[in-house]
Order: structure tokens, then C-alpha cells, then sequence
């Protein structure tokens, strides 16, 4: 059956169901209509209906949502940072501020300096940003190719301006005023009694840093987890058998001209010429023909087995199949199982044959031989011949390498009746993909093959001609495109909790110089002051980490279906994730720890 699909409005009022009601009634007049020729894949039409949001959008929906996810996460991590930037701040400006206030500020002019502050570094952030962005969008827009719906209508315009001008705004608005609050409400007398020695945080502001970084390695061992389960699904779906061999073959899309084809005895030499020329070809070792190639299979049959099938229910009589030429098998490498291949001798005329591939012959006869079983298309009272099994081949992937096998079968084109092969309103037999396996290079191959068809009819045009191995790489586009983005704002979330730590610990060296200087001139050794150091970010990331797995377990639940052969809970991945960020920890508190191993504890002191 060939697919076409018509796009309609429903009127108001009208369900979906009531719909499909009176296109099932159509189907059956459209059926009566017919040709006696084509009555029998009349009587198989179908006429489903599904919501046009569910084309457009379709397996993306769910990627869509969890990057939308993971730049909300990034979001965060960053606001998080730019907290820890004011809080870091507005403690070392304490003697700054206190003095305002004692010359008369008050502390509502107090918070909206530091805001003014906030919202200036904003700005110019939301600016940057919007130029990185423009040129990220061109780098993903490129990378994605077909993978995101309705790619073409993804641009810059005032609304994406405005967003970010919006979130520009409101950013250091809700993640500064808790800093701006506390400098302003801080005690002036301490802060002035301090003079010019370090200030030591207070407890509160020691917890709240704290609590931003927990926050900051939390959700950066989310989105690692995300990225770690995508990387790992992708590995396993590259290492899937598609069921044939990609290696040395190449594919061209061919389709015939009504005016120039107009009779089935044309078309099919047409299609017997090409495999003739490519097989001339030095160096070609196959050459063959078929409506789809694997992982496009479009047409989908009903049918009905012979009475010595075990089970009469099986796979809901709904399979795939495809009409081939030739050596189609050979060029693709689909192993044979059981009997033979087409041959020449299955022409008009012969008797109807057929091949299975192995799960729809395990579901039908079991451990039975099923060469020389019969089975015909559509119901039980369909007046379609019955066809003979000849061979059973290997299963190949219809749709995707990630969607399960469904049963299949190959016919030959030769014995499809002229009538329908020629018929103009059918598309199907018109539209075929030569296939051809050769000892070399198949990207040399694809020039050869083109000047054989055209030297055949020079009007010609080809379409998708291509290597294999492409095809295989555009199957998993999806899978490719939704692992890189999440792996790369994953390592962006990464770097921001480094920098987060990185900053806390800096800072902390930096306000405690006074108590270090007295440590060291005690006697205490380096090593001692790194531990102290290495501990406090050590822990800060162990409490990060154990409210990220709980966070990760939930995420990865909304993930389940981007996975393939990964469980969403996959204890190597979380394992790995985890370790990641302890290494992190350690290396962003590498600097502050050497910095406070470099005090002078006589400058220290003096200092004091």
C-alpha cells in the first residue's frame, strides 16, 4: 500500500472519534469504486486519523521537554552563582557599607545600590548572551538538520529579545535582594569595630553560601546523570544489528515518469536495465532493486496464513513489505535462514512466491519449516491469490535501529500484474531504490552508478543518492542531536558549580587569612591546611550529591523514553556522574588550597 496523508479542520463540536467513524465509512465506498484490478488492495484501505500536532511534533515532544528542563537547570545553576557573586561581595564591602550607613544612608538606599549593581552586570550579561545565543543557534540549527520540528521558523525577533531582557531583569532581582537585604540589615558598630581586619563570615551567611553550592552540584549531577544515560543509550544503539550490511553499498532514489512510463511492461525493464548497467560496473558484486530500503519501510499489509499456522492472531496481521528486483538481498547483505532467494524463474506468470523474514516465520509455524506455507493478503474471505514461502531471511529494522521488529515479506515486482504497475494513480511500483554493493569505495561508486542510469535516460532524476552507512547515521539523528545538547549544557553546568566552589572556597581562604597565619605559625603543616580546605568542599559536594540522586531519579524517569537498552536508574552511570563531580570538587579547590598554603604567617599577623 502506498501512503498519502490529506491534512483537515474539524468543525467545531466535532470529536476525533466521530471522525474516524465517517472516514471508515468513506474508506468503504472508496473500496466499492475501485477497478476490478485494484479491488484487492482496495479492499485493504484504511483511512486513520490522528492529531496534526502529533506529526509536526511527534517523538520530539518529549525531547523538547527535557532540554527545556535542562536549560531551566542551567538557568539555576547560574543564578546561583551570580547569589554567590553578591554574597561574596557585599561581605567584603561590610567597612564600605557600614560607613554609608553611619553617615546617614539608610538601608532601602543601601539595596537598591547593590540591585543598581546587579541589574548593570545583567545587562550586559543578558547582551552577551544574546550574541552568544544568536551564533549557537546557527551552530544547532546546522547540527540538528530534520531532527527539531518546524526548524525553519526558529529565529531571532523581538520576542526573544524581550524574554531575555524580561529574565535579565528579574534574575538579580530575585537571586540579589536576599544579599542586598542582609549587607544593608548588617550590624555598623561590628563592622566598624572590625577596622581593617578580614571579616569572617557569620554563621548565616556561611550556611546560605553553603547551601547555594549544595544547590549548584545537586542539580549539576542531575543533568550529568541526563547526559550519562543518553551517551550510554546512544553507545548501545550504534552497536544494534540493523540486520544487514552497510559496508561498500550505496543507494539511488529513482522514480519514473507517467508520460515517459505509462505501462507496467516499461517500468519493470526500466528498473531490470539499471541492475543490468550497475551490475557492468568493475568492482560491483551485487545490484538489486525495492520499493523501500531498511529503516524506511513505509508499506504496512493485513493478512490471512494457511490453516497449519499456530497461531492465526499473530502481530495483529499487520506486517511490512516490499517489492524488490533483482540481487536485492545480496547488495544489502540479508542473510538467507531457510530455501532460496528469488530467481529468475519467479516471473509473470509463475507460481506467486514470497519470503518471510525469521520472527514472522518463528510466530506463524514455530521450530516448523515454513518454506512451502502459503499465506495471502488481506482477511479470510480476501479473493488475493495465495503466495508460497520460499525463504526465510534475517530480520531487518523497518523504522528506526530503536523500534522493535515487526514481521515482514518481499515479493517479487515481476509478478505483480502489469496492470497495476502501470496504473498512473499508483506511485508505488514508480518510485523504486537501486542498491549496489561493490569491493570499493562506495563514494566513487555513486558517480558510476548515476552515468549508467542517465546514459539509460539522460531526463532522468535522481534522487538520494548516498552511501549505507548515511542512511544508518540519519536513523539515529534524533538520538545524536538530544545526547550532544544535554551533554554540552551539562558540561556547562559543570564548569558554573567549579566557579561556584571554586569562588566560595576562594573567598573563605581570602576572609580567613588572619586564622590560617595563626595555624601555621602554631606549627600546623600544609597538608593540614589543604585538608581543611579539601573538607569543607568535599562535603559541600557530598550533600550536593546525595539530594542530586534523588532529583536525577526523578528526571530520569521523564527520560525513559528518550532511552534505549539503558534503565533509567542505571547505577554505572550514577556511579560515574558521582565521581565526576567529587573530582570536580577537588580540582576547583586545588587553587584556593595552594593559596593558603602560600600565607605568610608573619604578614599575616601584621596585617591584623
Amino acid at each position: 500500500m502506498y501512503n498519502n496523508t490529506v491534512v483537515a479542520r474539524l468543525n467545531p463540536g466535532v470529536s476525533v472519534e466521530q471522525a474516524r467513524g465517517e472516514l471508515a465509512s468513506v474508506a468503504r465506498t472508496i473500496a466499492e469504486r475501485y477497478p476490478p484490478v485494484l479491488q484487492r488492495m482496495a479492499s485493504e484501505l484504511s483511512l486513520p486519523m490522528w492529531p496534526f500536532a502529533d506529526d509536526v511534533v511527534g517523538r520530539s515532544r518529549r525531547m523538547l521537554l527535557v532540554l527545556m528542563g535542562v536549560v531551566g537547570f542551567v538557568l539555576l545553576i547560574g543564578c546561583a552563582d551570580v547569589a554567590n557573586l553578591m554574597l561574596t561581595r557585599s561581605g567584603s564591602r561590610q567597612r564600605e557599607l557600614a560607613i554609608r550607613s553611619a553617615l546617614g544612608a539608610s538601608p532601602a538606599r543601601v539595596v537598591r545600590q547593590l540591585l543598581t549593581e546587579g541589574f548593570v552586570l545583567a545587562l550586559l550579561g543578558g547582551a552577551l548572551g544574546l550574541l552568544l545565543a544568536y551564533w549557537a543557534m546557527r551552530v544547532l540549527l546546522a547540527f540538528a538538520g530534520e531532527t527539531l520540528p518546524r526548524a525553519e521558523s526558529i529565529g531571532f525577533d523581538e520576542r526573544v529579545a524581550l524574554f531575555t531582557a524580561v529574565l535579565a531583569l528579574i534574575t538579580p532581582l530575585l537571586f540579589g535582594v536576599v544579599p542586598a537585604l542582609r549587607a544593608a540589615m548588617g550590624s555598623t558598630f561590628n563592622a566598624l569595630k572590625e577596622g581593617g581586619r578580614s571579616a569572617t563570615p557569620g554563621q548565616a551567611r556561611h550556611r546560605l553560601l553553603g547551601s547555594l553550592v549544595v544547590a549548584q552540584f545537586a542539580l549539576a549531577l542531575m543533568l550529568s546523570v541526563g547526559a550519562g544515560l543518553l551517551v550510554r543509550s546512544f553507545v548501545r544503539l550504534l552497536a544494534t544489528d540493523p540486520g544487514f550490511r552497510v559496508e561498500h553499498v550505496i543507494s539511488t532514489k529513482t522514480t519514473l515518469p507517467a508520460g515517459r512510463y505509462a505501462t507496467g511492461q516499461q517500468v519493470k525493464a526500466f528498473f531490470q536495465q539499471a541492475i543490468d548497467a550497475a551490475r557492468t560496473i568493475p568492482g560491483v558484486t551485487a545490484a538489486g532493486a525495492g520499493n523501500d530500503l531498511p529503516l524506511n519501510v513505509l508499506e504496512r499489509r493485513t493478512f490471512t496464513p494457511d490453516p497449519s499456522a499456530q497461531r492465526l492472531d499473530v502481530l495483529n496481521r499487520v506486517i511490512a513489505n516490499t517489492w524488490t528486483v533483482g540481487g536485492y538481498f545480496e547488495a544489502l547483505g540479508i542473510p538467507l535462514v531457510r530455501g532460496r532467494f528469488f530467481t529468475d524463474g519467479d516471473g509473470r506468470g509463475a507460481e506467486r512466491v514470497i519470503i518471510i523474514n525469521e520472527l514472522l516465520a518463528r510466530a506463524l509455524w514455530g521450530d516448523e519449516d515454513p518454506v512451502g506455507r502459503q499465506i495471502k493478503w488481506g482477511g479470510e474471505q480476501s479473493p488475493a491469490p495465495w503466495m508460497t514461502v520460499v525463504g526465510v531471511v534475517g530480520n531487518v529494522k523497518q523504522a528506526t535501529l530503536d523500534q522493535p521488529t515487526i514481521g515482514q515479506t518481499y515479493e517479487p515486482l515481476y509478478q505483480v500484474s502489469d496492470a497495476i504497475v502501470g496504473n498512473t494513480i499508483i506511485d508505488l511500483f514508480r518510485s523504486v531504490n537501486l542498491v549496489v554493493r561493490s569491493a570499493g569505495e562506495p563514494e566513487a561508486l555513486i558517480g558510476r552508478v548515476r552515468a549508467e542510469i542517465q546514459r539509460l535516460d539522460p531526463a532522468l532524476p535522481i534522487t538520494r543518492a548516498r552511501a549505507l552507512t548515511d542512511l544508518v547515521a540519519e536513523s539515529v539523528k534524533p538520538q545524536r542531536f538530544s545526547m550532544t545538547v544535554v551533554g554540552v549544557f551539562a558540561l556547562v553546568a559543570l564548569g558554573l558549580a567549579g566557579i561556584g566552589i571554586y569562588g566560595v572556597l576562594a573567598n573563605a581562604v581570602s576572609q580567613q587569612t588572619h586564622e590560617i597565619g595563626v595555624r601555621m605559625a602554631l606549627g600546623a603543616p600544609a597538608s593540614t591546611v589543604i585538608w581543611t580546605v579539601l573538607r569543607r568542599a568535599l562535603l559541600l559536594m557530598m550533600i550536593g550529591v546525595g539530594l542530586g540522586i534523588g532529583g536525577a531519579l526523578a528526571l530520569t524517569r521523564v527520560m525513559a523514553g528518550l532511552l534505549y537498552e539503558v534503565r533509567p536508574t542505571d547505577a554505572i552511570t550514577f556511579a560515574s556522574a558521582s565521581l565526576l563531580l567529587a573530582m570536580l570538587a577537588v580540582i576547583a579547590s586545588l587553587i584556593p588550597a595552594w593559596r593558603a598554603t602560600r600565607v605568610d604567617p608573619l604578614i599575616a599577623l601584621r596585617a591584623e
